[in-house]
């Protein structure tokens, strides 16, 4: 994301390629520290910034207002919120088919999906 490449840079860069949904700063800090034990949160919120100021990530804020952020070149697609854990998941949807939805004569320039649930491992419990 940005110039710099630390060992802890690599390890958020690491995390937020191979994520399955958004993450928030937390989030983020606690799967990089998996692979670089000393990832700090302030060293993530700086990651953060100056991946979202390049255009490297994308801010996702869905109705629970935590800023979670995914790497930004992902084709468009949706997501689900687990009611219980409030981890963020990536669905797919086929996007063309929303749009068949507007009424006629209407532009559909953008749109957003969030399903709402729970997630597996909180279904388990």
């Amino acid at each position: 994301m940005s110039k710099r490449s630390t060992r802890q840079k690599r390890a958020i860069d690491e995390v937020l390629a191979s994520a399955q949904g958004p993450l928030s700063a937390r989030e983020l800090q606690a799967e990089a520290a998996q692979i670089c034990s000393n990832v700090s949160l302030a060293t993530v919120y700086r990651v953060l910034r100056d991946g979202a100021e390049a255009g490297e990530l994308t801010l996702v804020r869905l109705d629970d207002t935590v800023a979670r952020y995914e790497v930004a070149n992902r084709h468009h697609h949706h997501h689900f919120l687990c009611n219980s854990c409030s981890r963020a998941f990536d669905i797919s949807l086929p996007c063309n088919l929303v749009a068949t939805y507007a009424p006629t004569d209407f532009e559909v320039t953008r749109h957003e999906i969030t399903l709402y649930g729970n997630c597996p491992d909180c279904v388990a419990t």
